[in-house]
This record gives structure tokens, sequence and C-alpha cells, in this order.
């Protein structure tokens, strides 16, 4: 006999309140796990879940974590997978296989002590959903609860997580300024975000609307705020997969989504956003028959913001000012694809569409200086400049390829579409007069598409004015196409 409804939820969650820096240190593995290995009989709905969730704040000295680096301040891993076995039957009205990740952590520290130290932040994130090759789903008529359609596998992470890192500048007055990175803030995020349908039938001819997904949100920053000093970097790798790989699919319609409207900010006197990785949309030598839609897309509006904050110094609390450039710098390189590879595909219309909607803002305020007890005339004062800049590689595609068969009663639809938007801005750079030993550097901003530079600070103002890059061409081109493939 069947059952009315089964519902098998995992879920590590907690809410850790105020934390302190130490209670961070070592704070291990947060992870779900459902995982069927058998058979499910049911009428109405079967919900498999797996979650995994922290919640928390923390404060306090985070100085002694992280000596020139060499001890990273781990933040908790999180880890939720949900998985129907290979040699699983599941029979139900509607059907659901859901894995859910969230960190959502804010630290507001303070650093005691100034020099060579690097707080360096690791935050990762993995999140599966799974249909093994042999498993059989038979999907029937119903919704599933809180959706639209009747089968759904998907994954999604939301995590937000701020940092922000207030030094004591005390320490440096009477000295020689000569290093924005005294305090030097990293935070190393690793997001890998699945939804897969492996060899597997899923549905039947009466199943209703089918959807696979996968979706990253959330936000994440990283700040120094400081008046004279500071350096924070971003580096993101960026993972969203939504595929149908080697799958018997039946229904009434098919979506394969991978999403991703994450934002990532950063702010210091120098600011580095980094963010790779990929979001795609995938049906691979799949067999689809389909009485509606088949929909394939892949959408990334992921978001990068640089500010590198107005530098306000006065002179006569230093015994010289020499830095370097201040920046705020902003480099994605991520492939948005949505293809339908070798296979047979029958349904009503048929869209396959990439968006690159990625938007990147990178601002490098003024640098400002006050005379205070100081005399121009003496008094030893360089300044880089500033540079503000955005570098966007990475391709937009769109494709029906590799033999794959699709047949469709209606619209076919392939389009990739490029409208990601780039704005780099400086202000105007303080110019000192009256002192022999007295300089400082112009502003530049810029934008590069399909060029990359391996190390824009490096470079100098010098070299960027005379357009000397050294660049290498990374071509940023959006494809739509159909290439060896029947369409009819």
């Amino acid at each position: 006999s069947k059952l009315s409804s089964v519902k098998l939820h995992a879920s590590d969650s907690a809410n850790d309140g105020s934390l302190t820096g130490l209670n961070l240190i070592g704070s291990g593995t947060v992870s779900s796990a459902v995982n069927v290995q058998g058979s499910i009989f049911a009428t109405g709905e079967v919900s498999l879940k797996a979650s995994a969730e922290r919640i928390a704040d923390a404060t306090g000295d985070f100085s002694i974590f992280s000596p020139s680096g060499a001890i990273p301040l781990q933040m908790p891993t999180l880890e939720a997978t949900a998985t129907v076995g290979s040699a699983s039957k599941i029979v139900a009205g509607a059907f659901g296989l859901t894995a859910s990740t969230k960190l959502d952590l804010s630290v507001n520290a303070n650093q005691s002590v100034l020099g060579s130290f690097t707080q360096n932040i690791l935050a990762d994130t993995t999140t599966h959903a799974t249909v093994q090759a042999g498993a059989v789903v038979e999907i029937g008529s119903d919704t599933l609860t809180g959706e639209s359609v009747s089968g759904l596998v998907r994954a999604e992470d939301t995590s937000d997580l701020s940092i922000e890192l207030t030094p004591d500048e005390g320490g440096l007055l009477g000295s020689v300024l000569s290093d924005f990175g005294v305090s030097f803030a990293v935070l190393t995020v690793d997001r890998d975000t699945q939804a897969v349908v492996h060899a597997a039938a899923f549905g039947t001819a009466t199943s209703g609307a089918l959807a696979v997904e996968a979706k990253n949100s959330g936000t994440f920053a990283n700040k120094v705020t400081a008046s004279v000093i500071g350096v924070t970097y971003i580096n993101g790798s960026d993972t969203v997969l939504a595929k149908v790989d080697g799958a018997t699919v039946r229904g009434a319609s098919l979506s394969v989504l991978a999403q991703n409207t994450s934002s990532y900010e950063s702010g210091a006197k120098v600011s580095i956003n980094t963010i790779s990785g990929n979001t795609r949309a995938l049906l691979t030598s799949a067999d689809i028959d389909l009485a509606g839609a088949l929909d394939v897309k892949a959408d990334d509006h992921t978001k990068l913001t640089a500010g590198s904050k107005a530098f306000e110094g006065i002179l006569g609390d230093y015994a010289g000012v020499d830095l370097s450039l201040a920046g705020a710098i902003n480099q994605m390189g991520k492939t948005v694809e949505a293809a339908i590879v070798d296979g047979v595909a029958n349904a009503g219309a048929v869209s396959v569409t990439a968006l690159n909607a990625q938007t990147m803002v990178s601002r490098a305020e003024a640098l400002q200086v006050r005379e205070g007890s100081a005399s121009l005339s003496t008094y030893n004062l360089s300044m880089g400049g500033s540079i503000s800049s955005n570098e966007m590689l990475g391709e937009t595609i769109a494709a029906i390829r590799s033999g794959a068969d699709v047949a469709a009663s209606g619209l076919v639809l392939v389009e990739a579409t490029n409208a990601a938007i780039m704005d780099s801005t400086t202000d105007a750079t303080t110019k000192i007069t009256g002192g022999a030993n007295s300089a400082v550097g112009v502003s530049v901003a810029f934008n590069l598409v399909g060029h990359d530079v391996s190390n824009i600070l490096l470079l100098g103002i010098d070299t960027l004015l005379g357009l000397g890059l050294g660049a290498t061409a990374t071509p940023s081109n959006a494809h739509a196409y159909i290439d060896a493939s029947q369409v009819a």
C-alpha cells in the first residue's frame, strides 16, 4: 500500500548569537544530508530536504589570529546534500528534492597591533541536490507545497557575510607612513551549488511541470574602516550548475535554471574584488519528451562594488608620507552558459537563453591631506595617485550543439545576451603646492572587456597613462548558435 505523503528533512541549524573571535576558531563543519537508497511509494507529496545554516555575529581584537596570514580565521564550513540513490524508486503525486545553505555572519572587529598582519578569512559552502543514475522518480500532477511545479530538484545558497575591521591607527603617529597594507583583510569565498539529474527516469507522461534549479544569492562584504590605511581583498569562486545529464524526462514541461544574484563589496584605501566561476544550465545526452515547454536558462546578475575610501591625513601627525597607489579594482571572470548538448528533445516551445547582467562599480575617492603643523617646504610627501578599474572576462553562450535532435511544435529560441554594466570613477587627486619634496600622483579610471591584466597595481600610473597595460586578450563574447544538430 502507498503512504499519503512522506517528508524526510535533515537540518543542522543554529543561531549562535554574539561571539568573540576566539569562538570562531575551529568552529568546524556544519552539515546535513538526506540520502535515499530504497523505495518510497506515496499518493501525495514526497519531500526530501537537507539544510545547513549558521547565524552569528562576532566581535573582538583579531590581531592575534593571523600573523602574516599564517593562521586563517575559518568560518563554519557549510555542507548540505540531498540525494536519491541509484537503486531508488520513488512514486509520488508531487516530488521535491532540495538542498539549502545559509551562512549569516557579521564580524565587527578591531585590530590593536599593526604591521604585517593579514586577516585571512575563509568561507566555504557546498550545496548539492542529486538524482543519481539508475534512479526512478515517477511524479503525478499534484502541485508541490509552496511551489508552482509537480517535480523539483533544487540547490540554493543564500549566505550573507560581513567583515568590518577597525585598526588602531594611533601606533602610526610620528612614523613615516609608507604602507596602506599595515591593516590587510582577505576574504576567500568558495561556493559550489549544483542541482543535477543524472541518467535516471524523471517524471512520466502524466506528470505536471518539472524543474531543476541551482541558485546563489546573498551579500559578501569586506571593509577596513580607517582614515589613512587599509587594504581589502575578496577572492571568490562562485559555481552554479543546473544540469540534466543523460536522464529520461517525461512531463508537462521542464525548466532547467542556473541563477546567480550575489553581491560582493570591498572597501578600504586599496580594495579588490576578484570573482571567478560559472553559471551554467545544461541538458546533455538526455531523452526529453514534453507536452509543453522546454526552458534552459542561465542567468547571472552578480554585482561587484569596490571603493577606495578617501585618504584623510594630517601631515603633522607623521614624520613623512610615502605611499603607493590607492585603488578600487574589480575583476570578474565567469562564463554564463545555457546549452542542449547531444540527446533528443521533443517539446512545445524550446528556449535556450544565457543572460550576463553582471554589474561592476569601482570608485576611488580623493587623496586629501591637511598641513597641520608640518612645513611643506621641508616635508617629504609622496602619494602614488589612485586607480579605479573594472575587468570583465568570460563568455556568454547559448547553444544547441554536438548532435542534439530538437523537435518543437512552437517557437525555438536560442539567445545569448551580454547586458553587463561597468562603471569606473575617480575623484580629483589633491594637488600639493609650496614644497619641493612633495609629489602627488594623478587619478586614472578605466574599464577592460576581454583583456586580462595580471596585477594592475604593480603597473604604476605612468604605465597606465601610456596604455602599456601588458594585457592578454581573452575574448568576452556573446555566442548564440546551433551547430552539428537537427532542429525541426
